[in-house]
């Protein structure tokens, strides 16, 4: 079920994460140093980093979708994100592919005398950045999909009508009430115009306000005016 965009920031920071991963794929994997001061075949692409590349395509796919539909899609992206964290930590040990050569005059490698094994270069630093970044966006829209269902469960905070009490069984009912629902207790009611389009509703003696059947005004009633006793002895 489409349920319309979700958290624009943790999108952001999927997409972010997963083309980073991906240009990672293309930076040097050894870092020259020493008597190897150039590397040949040295892009992590050359050993196994296409599969970076692949996740980060599942991830930002995965993310959009959650993003969008939510539900069931939101375990994707950080799965996804595991396994490439995973990925980056396989390719950070092996050492085999880190390990360098010299290259003989025909420029065949020389494997009979001891190999180097170069530093990491900025590839797998930068797709290990890649990895966190869109870990924490999945990780957000998991939580904002939280914070709106506990929202949707809960309800905005219902605003309590106000009430009364029937002077015949003492239960408490709706201040609106004109015959109480417990024991059928009728109020005594006078007739009230209203003194912007003239319509004349009944409402229960002791009621101070009101809204009008006919327009919807809120009024208040007026207060009775006291008669004037005539003075003693006059």
């Amino acid at each position: 079920m489409n349920r319309g965009p979700g958290n624009p920031l943790a999108l952001g920071l999927v997409i972010v994460g997963a083309t980073a991963m991906a240009l990672a794929a293309f930076l040097p994997l050894d870092e020259p140093n020493g008597v190897f001061r150039m590397v040949a075949h040295n892009t992590l692409i050359q050993h196994g980093g296409w599969t970076l590349i692949a996740l980060a395509i599942g991830i930002a796919a995965t993310g959009f979708q959650a993003n969008q539909r939510r539900g069931n899609w939101l375990a994707y992206p950080i799965v996804l994100c595991v396994l490439a964290g995973f990925r980056v930590v396989d390719l950070a040990m092996d050492k085999d592919s880190r390990t360098l050569y010299p290259v003989k005059l025909d420029g065949t490698v020389d494997t009979s005398k001891p190999g180097t094994v170069a530093p990491l270069g900025i590839a797998l630093y930068v797709a290990g950045a890649a990895v966190a970044i869109a870990l924490i966006g999945s990780v957000m829209l998991r939580q904002a999909e939280k914070s709106g269902a506990s929202q949707a469960v809960n309800g905005p905070t219902a605003v309590q009508a106000p009430t009364k009490k029937c002077p015949d069984c003492a239960e408490t009912i709706l201040a609106d009430a004109k015959v109480c629902k417990h024991c059928g207790y009728r109020f005594p009611s006078t007739n009230l115009r209203c003194n912007k389009c003239q319509h004349v509703q009944a409402v229960p003696q002791g009621q101070l306000s009101f809204v009008c059947d006919g327009c919807g005004t809120k009024l208040k009633r007026q207060p009775a005016k006291l008669k004037r006793q005539p003075a003693k002895g006059s």
